[in-house]
């Protein structure tokens, strides 16, 4: 994975530092971020303390660094449902259908990939879990039907990517 160097505000490197570089400045100026503190200030009823400007300038910093570094281009989401309707319905919660979705921003376009169906489990709420990710492969936590003993538990679905 390429290592990144993410220099904000003027900030210089640390001596033998390196890696592919990036440097946020907040600025209206054409290349920096564009941050309206006071646009904001008028909109809000009382005025924006030192701190609170801070941390809009660490938030707006985060996010642009985010959008400008990539990470394979690839994000995944899952989206689940009782396809017999909702989980209270009488036997409905034991089937589910996750549908997975794939972009190369966080924000999408997001295109379905595919869909899995989990029956007698009816594994509902699905969580990527990103700490053991990798280009290949995700792990998902997850419980099955609350009302079948067997299922019901935190469960790590793996995931092989293609």
């Amino acid at each position: 994975m390429t290592r990144h160097l993410i220099l904000c505000g003027g900030l210089a490197p640390s001596h033998g530092e390196n890696g592919r570089k990036l440097e946020l400045t907040i600025t209206d100026k054409p290349g920096g971020i564009d941050l309206h503190i006071e646009q904001l200030r008028r909109q809000m009823v009382s005025d924006i303390n030192d701190t609170l400007t801070d941390l809009l300038d660490i938030a707006a910093y985060v996010y642009a660094a985010d959008s400008q570094v990539s990470r394979g281009g690839r994000y995944m989401l899952i989206g689940w449902h009782y396809p017999a309707g909702g989980g209270k319905i009488k036997g409905a919660h034991t089937i589910t259908v996750w549908d997975f979705y794939e972009a190369p921003k966080p924000w999408g376009p997001w295109t379905r990939v595919g869909s899995q169906t989990w029956s007698p489990q009816g594994y509902y709420c699905p969580c990527i879990c990103p700490k053991f990710q990798s280009s290949d492969k995700v792990y998902v936590v997850t419980a099955g039907d609350w009302t079948n003993k067997d299922v019901y538990h935190i469960t790590l679905v793996p995931l092989d990517l293609v």
